[in-house]
């Protein structure tokens, strides 16, 4: 009995299927318009870049691809920033008189972070050493850059302090304090 209902269920749905297909209107198939060759050329895929660096190639969004055709027309522009602080080490060296060397560990925030550079000032007078840390950073905000956290560990020699006299040492938002 089974066997009986089973024929004309499948003949149905198949004859269904074929009227659908059957019966889709022209403005269906124009609704889905190809892809238009733009007016410089083919193989080059023109979008609008209002708001994006042009220099800069991502092939993630497709929006200004480089391609052999569409190399990047200069390196990607990059912008300094402060490092994040992960660790500050204060060594000091067997001279006369003292050195003092810090040794900084920096954080990159991501695999297009690069370390760029350090900066330092020793006032003796408010006994303070301030030193800030920079990456480099895309200045564009479509960069894809991976999530990959990766450290930079760089030394500053400060040279010689005051014996007895406490410092201040501030780097980035890290603090702490030395008395030499």
């Amino acid at each position: 009995m089974r066997r009986h209902l089973l024929f004309p269920i499948s003949a149905l749905a198949l004859a269904g299927l074929f009227i659908v297909t059957a019966c889709s209107t022209e403005a269906d198939a124009y609704s889905r318009k190809p892809a238009q060759t733009p007016p410089d050329g083919p193989g080059r895929v023109v979008r609008s870049n209002e708001g994006i660096d042009p220099a800069v190639c991502n092939p993630i969004h497709n929006i200004n691809a480089c391609t052999p055709d569409n190399p990047p027309s200069s390196k990607p522009k990059a912008q300094a920033i402060p490092a994040p602080i992960e660790k500050v080490t204060i060594v000091m060296l067997k001279s006369y008189p003292a050195q003092y060397v810090l040794n900084i560990t920096s954080g990159l925030p991501s695999g297009c972070a690069k370390f760029g550079h350090v900066s330092w000032v020793v006032e003796d007078s408010t006994s303070t050493v301030e030193v800030q840390v920079y990456n480099l950073m895309p200045s564009s905000p479509m960069m894809a850059c991976t999530t990959i956290y990766g450290y930079s560990t760089n030394s500053v020699s400060i040279g010689s302090l005051t014996p007895g006299k406490t410092y201040t040492i501030k780097v980035n938002d890290y603090s702490t304090t030395l008395t030499a």
